[in-house]
């Protein structure tokens, strides 16, 4: 029995680190490269895009939808950032909360366990510390509940392992997609640079074809 029960909770412990990992690469991680990436591509892919759309049209002879066109992609020079030292601070102090307000991590019920752990995704989110040590505070009395049968606790083990399987597929999903998968390349200033060469020789090339169709049109 023991041996379930510590089985159990080193499961949740698992469990509650990749959960903590999903939400670091969603609210902090992911969003910052996308907003570097822009930053340092200057928007190159989404003009290219765009340009290509318009040729389409003017090769088939419709006109361009302008709702049809992506738009550039805003970039913040003003992106929130933390020291080290705040960081780790929020990790551990989230990873708290996660163990104790995380339905999949803990069953115990509570009244208000989804709005603290609503409210605990938003102040991670939000690089809220202040806000984190409040919630770690309010939830305090929530415990873990280890007195199931040895029976409940093997379809929790099971449970529990199917949860940590699914959050280790999203997490690599997450990171071999956009735009985690463009760290390597955010990383090497001299890839980095030849991407960037590239996109600015391919969208002169469509511009040119642009003003060519544009210029044929006129003359007819």
């Amino acid at each position: 029995m023991k041996d379930i029960t510590a089985e159990a909770r080193e499961l949740r412990h698992h469990l509650a680190a990749l959960i903590a990992q999903h939400d670091e690469l969603v609210f902090h991680v992911c969003p910052m490269l996308e907003n570097e990436y822009y930053r340092k591509t200057g928007n190159l892919e989404i003009r290219i895009h765009n340009r290509r759309y318009e040729l389409s049209c003017l090769k088939r002879g419709v006109p361009a939808e302008r709702e049809s066109l992506i738009e550039e992609h805003s970039v913040r020079e003003d992106y929130p950032l933390t020291d080290e030292n705040t960081d780790a601070a929020l990790t551990e102090r989230y990873l708290v909360l996660v163990e104790r307000l995380d339905s999949a991590v803990n069953v115990n019920g509570f009244e208000n366990k989804a709005a603290l752990y609503e409210r605990a995704r938003e102040c991670y989110r939000d690089l809220d510390l202040t806000g984190i040590d409040i919630l770690i505070h309010e939830s305090r009395g929530i415990r873990i509940d280890e007195s199931a049968d040895e029976g409940e606790l093997r379809e929790r083990v099971c449970f529990l392992n199917e949860a940590i399987r699914s959050r280790e597929s999203e997490i690599n999903r997450i990171k071999n997609s956009f735009p985690y998968n463009q760290l390597e390349l955010l990383l090497n200033e001299e890839k980095l640079s030849d991407r960037i060469s590239e996109y600015e020789h391919l969208l002169d090339e469509l511009n040119d074809e642009h003003d060519r169709l544009l210029a044929h049109g006129a003359l007819q």
